[in-house]
């Protein structure tokens, strides 16, 4: 009865550890995706700037 218990806890284990490490992945290309923003309003100010002066 314990091995199963433990076989199931296993199993348990290994679906939470790949699903942290999905959203894991997912919270890297949002934070590219907000880099990515920031630098395009950065480079929009820039423009917007030089057109003004």
């Amino acid at each position: 009865m314990a091995v199963y218990i433990s076989i199931i806890a296993l199993i348990f284990s290994g679906v939470a550890i790949y699903c942290s490490w999905i959203v894991h992945k997912q919270n890297q290309k949002v934070l590219a995706a907000q880099k990515k923003t920031e630098l395009l309003q950065k480079i929009d100010t820039e423009i917007f700037k030089n057109q003004i002066s």
